[in-house]
């Protein structure tokens, strides 16, 4: 037998090639008197190629990776930015209103909050001044709708008033919501409030924004000082909508990363159509849901991105659309498998069914619908599954996790 022109190596099956590889003259003296070790080596060489073409599929697919077909951030695309593509379907009709839409346009208003006559000066048949005519009829109007914005100051007096009968002095009382000799009224708080928690302006340019319209400037202490009693104020509001949104049959549920004090830490938002709760906490997992104690106790069903930590909740589950057409849309772009598109376009088919009955005053599709959105969507899942076969279990392979297209299915799912 011919002796491995390696020293050291374990035979052909060695984990680190040498830098040099061997002669055609040394391989072609193996393939004659060493066939065994040829067969290793040929086979080392093999999965080492598979490894690394993985490894190259894996590297091209994260370099596809965007905010349109992922859950990256918009922030993140970079110079390389792709162009937007909207969700939603084309249904052939021009942007815009629509014949017989009604419009929307200003209404004129019967009471008008203040009245500006404009009376002719001079004849113009004459020259002769008008001044002294008697009062005109109204020929025509016009109404502009404007802002008036301006630092309005109610002064509150208090009157002492002496009984002419036992003689006793009797003074009134202020409003609860005037407790200062001075201080801003609930309408330029609520303002303030608005512009902080919901347009998330940062502070100095509210200041700047009441300084610009009003004349006078708020100081960021005072904004601070609003948000406070705010929040104190509202705890009772919150602790309710807590217990609303557990109580929901179907919550939406997200978090995303926030800097606080240059610090990461993240906001969860749990959600309706009509409420929103948030929490911001330093961890993004399972921690910081339990300690928004609402997917613990959670009685519906969950909406979410089918990140792995809100599977840990014993509620029911579901998936975002958005997200499954992300997903949907990179297998098809990056993994080539045509069924992927296939899915995006049923979904989207049955949310125009799904439209198009509500508009109709229904409030759920027919039978004949509902078989063949299911038999549409079983057909898919089957192809889906064709294309990602589950990893070879075979004791061969390598130890540890085996190897998932990025298409295969994550979860158990009751069709599957």
């Amino acid at each position: 037998m011919v002796a491995s022109p390696y020293p050291g190596a374990s035979g052909w099956e060695a984990r680190h090639m040498p830098a040099a590889p061997p002669s055609r003259e040394e391989i072609i003296a193996l393939c004659a008197a060493a066939p065994e070790q040829v067969a290793d080596l040929v086979l080392a060489l093999y999965a080492q190629v598979q490894a690394l073409q993985e490894r190259v599929r894996e590297l091209e697919r994260r370099l596809g990776l965007n905010s349109s077909n992922s859950g990256k951030p918009p922030s993140g695309d970079g110079y390389r930015k792709p162009a937007p593509k909207s969700l939603r379907a084309q249904n052939g009709r021009p942007s815009g209103g629509q014949p017989g839409h009604p419009g929307q346009h200003l209404e004129f208003r019967p009471d008008p909050d203040r009245v500006v006559v404009h009376r002719p000066s001079t004849c113009h048949g004459c020259g002769r001044p008008l001044e002294e005519e008697a009062l005109g009829h109204t020929a025509d109007r016009r109404q502009v709708f404007d802002l008036q914005a301006r630092m309005e100051a109610t002064e509150h007096q208090i009157q002492a008033v002496c009984c002419s009968c036992c003689g006793e002095v009797m003074r009134g009382q202020f409003p609860a919501d005037v407790p200062a000799p001075t201080q801003y009224g609930l309408v330029l708080k609520g303002f303030v409030a608005y512009c902080d928690n919901y347009q998330l302006l940062p502070t100095e340019r509210i200041c700047d924004l009441i300084e610009d319209l009003t004349g006078h400037r708020l100081s960021e202490g005072t904004l601070y000082n609003l948000n406070t009693t705010l929040a104190t104020a509202l705890v009772p509001f919150a602790e309710h909508t807590q217990k609303v949104l557990i109580a929901e049959p179907v919550a939406h549920v997200d978090e995303s990363g926030v800097r606080v004090q240059g610090k990461l830490h993240w906001a969860h938002v749990f959600c309706t159509a009509l409420l929103t709760w948030y929490t911001v906490h330093e961890r993004r997992g399972e921690e910081a849901m339990h300690a928004a104690g609402i997917l613990p106790n959670l009685t519906g069903v969950a909406i979410h991105d089918c990140w792995a930590p809100y599977w840990r909740f014993l509620c029911a589950h579901g998936l975002c659309n958005v997200y499954l057409e992300r997903e949907l849309r990179a297998v098809l772009e990056l993994d080539l498998q045509p069924w992927a598109g296939a899915m995006r376009a049923s979904l989207f088919t049955a949310e125009q069914a799904v439209g198009a009955a509500v508009a109709a005053g229904e409030d759920h599709l027919s039978s004949e619908q509902v078989a063949t959105v299911t038999a549409c969507y079983q057909e898919l899942i089957a192809q889906g599954l064709a294309a990602n076969p589950s990893p070879d279990p075979s004791p061969q392979l390598r130890r540890g996790r085996r190897k998932k297209s990025k298409a295969f299915p994550a979860i158990p799912c009751p069709s599957w």
